[in-house]
């Protein structure tokens, strides 16, 4: 039955069922987006799972840097993640300073570098999709993530001072106070322990300093009694007494802080970071390590005069005089921080002047009588260094390694070639000891060695002196390594030999080493009647000295060198502590 004219008008105006035929028509879309849903959360949960691991990976790395790859493998294994997953391994050095974009702070090392101090990793795997799969025409997706982790690690080490040590009024000379160190007080002193943090944390509220950070206050000019002060209140006894005796009478002079304690790591953040407090904290020394440290800075480029008490027998008189230089720059007595760290020792210059008993010389020929004998040597000692290159957190076992570094004596520059010292038998002027410039021959002038008396028949006895000058080099500059293990890190360790010097005074004394001449004020009374004389008497001479005095020289030598704390070509290298932070994940 045809419909009629209103039916038709309702029903194509009718919206019943509208909604079906959207929801048909777009239920394809909703179903794709459905299977994106699902899927996308489970990338985002397996992509979480794979930064954890990738996370627990590098911490587990880090700890071991020996074993890095395999320990990250079996922290992935662990963790449930494939075992092809790890895909690049990465050392390098993290910076923590605030200062550098984050994306610049890890730079990428050869595996075994001294800086290594992190390990940055990439670890991948594929993550199925479910629905997904129908739209892109795939059946897995690959996922990755990258994991940076540090393990800040560090140690506190000494460098043998050039200061002579604290007896025979050097401490007069340098402070300006009338006080003897006693034996007592040497004692109580060494006994006397103190943390470096501890030290400055006095010294802080001493000058009233508020920067809030160590780094600052070590860059600070302080004065010598507020540092005395300082370090008595650390003491107790004996101790704190002496260091206030020394404190109120000592003369106001100041003292870089930065040239007793040293920091290493200003570009890893370590003034913002806690580390640098846990090895201040940690790095213990006694009271008279911090005295010694401090007057050794008072006496860069200073001489002082050596009471040296010495008893051998032919040995008459001996005078020394002591200069110890500046150290290098950004060298302290104490270095604290990462490997890389580095201490210099000053380079030394030491004058004495013999005076020995003629008759050790022997015949010098007939009708010759030697009257005096004198011996104005000059030592030129180069400065050795040390340098942190290794810090081993996991120590296993007493004879582990714990700390390494690279060390040697830093040779004196000349013709002669690489060595760490020159001795030298002449003058120089006093004005050329003290000045900065190291000593050379060019500089050295003849000086009086012999007074002799001529006998010839039917003429008056004839004095003369004879003067020398020459020089000879002590030993082979070289640089090694010193480890430390568990079991000796409590004990100092010598840097290179101290019997160099015996082979250089036999050098000088014999074998040409020195060139003799008759003073020239007395040239005129040398005429040829004398001249056939005197001409043996320079062969012998040499003779005498080689045979009669080197070994007294070499003997007189070492106790001047042990009383002013030098050694030649050596240096006391001592690992107060090492101080391995916590492992930590960084970006």
């Amino acid at each position: 039955m045809p419909i009629k004219p209103p039916t038709l008008r309702r029903f194509t105006r009718s919206e019943d069922g509208a909604v079906a035929i959207i929801v048909a028509l777009l239920l394809t879309v909703l179903f794709g987006f459905v299977a994106f849903g699902v899927d996308l959360g489970q990338i985002y949960r397996d992509q979480n799972r794979l930064q954890a691991q990738a996370d627990l990976a590098a911490m587990g790395a880090v700890v071991d840097l020996t074993n890095a790859p395999a320990r990250a493998g079996t922290m992935l294994e662990r963790n449930a993640a494939t075992p092809d997953a790890l895909k690049a391994l990465r050392y390098g050095r993290y910076m923590l300073n605030p200062d550098i974009a984050p994306e610049s702070r890890f730079t990428e090392l050869p595996s075994g570098n001294y800086g290594v101090n992190a390990v940055q990793l990439d670890v991948s795997n594929a993550t199925p999709l479910t629905f997904a799969q129908m739209f892109l025409n795939q059946n897995s997706i690959e996922l990755s993530a990258t994991a940076t982790a540090m393990q800040p690690s560090g140690a506190s080490f000494t460098l043998g001072s050039g200061l002579a040590r604290l007896e025979g009024g050097v401490i007069q000379q340098l402070t300006g106070a009338n006080i003897t160190l006693t034996a007592l007080d040497h004692e109580a002193l060494l006994d006397g322990r103190v943390t470096l943090l501890a030290f400055l944390d006095e010294l802080t509220t001493e000058i009233g300093f508020e920067a809030g950070n160590y780094v600052d206050l070590l860059a600070l000019q302080i004065g010598l009694p507020e540092i005395l002060a300082s370090l008595a209140r650390t003491q107790t006894g004996q101790a704190a007494e002496f260091l206030d005796q020394l404190a109120v009478e000592s003369t106001p002079q100041y003292v870089e802080l930065a040239r007793i304690v040293s920091v290493f790591g200003q570009p890893l953040g370590l003034k913002s970071d806690d580390f640098l407090v846990r090895i201040l904290k940690e790095t213990e020394l006694s009271a008279l390590d911090i005295l010694a440290a401090t007057l050794d800075v008072i006496s860069a480029s200073r001489a002082i005069d050596l009471d040296v008490d010495v008893n051998i027998e032919g040995l008459l008189d001996l005078d020394a005089e002591l200069l110890v230089q500046e150290r290098a720059q950004n060298s302290g007595w104490v270095s604290v921080g990462e490997p890389g760290a580095k201490l210099h020792t000053a380079q030394t210059r030491l004058r004495t002047e013999l005076e020995l008993n003629p008759n050790l010389l022997g015949s010098l020929g007939i009708g010759v009588e030697a009257l005096s004998l004198r011996l104005p040597l000059y030592l030129e000692v180069a400065n050795a260094e040390a340098e942190l290159t290794y810090v081993n957190c996991r120590p296993d076992h007493p004879n582990a390694v714990v700390a390494a570094f690279d060390t040697g004596a830093n040779p004196l520059d000349g013709a002669s070639g690489p060595h760490v010292a020159e001795l030298f038998l002449g003058q120089f002027s006093e004005e050329r000891f003290i000045s900065g410039p190291k000593l050379t021959p060019a500089d050295l002038d003849y000086a009086d060695l012999l007074d002799i008396s001529l006998k010839v028949l039917l003429l008056p006895d004839i004095k003369l002196t004879l003067q020398a000058k020459g020089g000879a080099i002590v030993g082979t500059s070289d640089t090694g390594t010193v480890t430390f293990t568990q079991k000796s890190m409590d004990y100092p360790q010598s840097i290179s030999s101290k019997a160099l010097l015996s082979g250089a005074i036999s050098s000088l004394l014999g074998n040409g080493g020195l060139s003799i001449r008759v003073k020239p004020e007395h040239e005129s009374l040398v005429g040829a009647l004398l001249e056939p004389l005197l001409n043996p008497v320079v062969g012998l001479l040499q003779t005498g000295l080689l045979a009669g005095v080197a070994g007294i020289v070499d003997a007189a030598l070492e106790v001047t060198l042990d009383a002013a704390g030098v050694q030649v070509g050596t240096a006391d290298l001592e690992l107060v502590d090492t101080t391995c932070g916590a492992p930590r994940l960084v970006q």
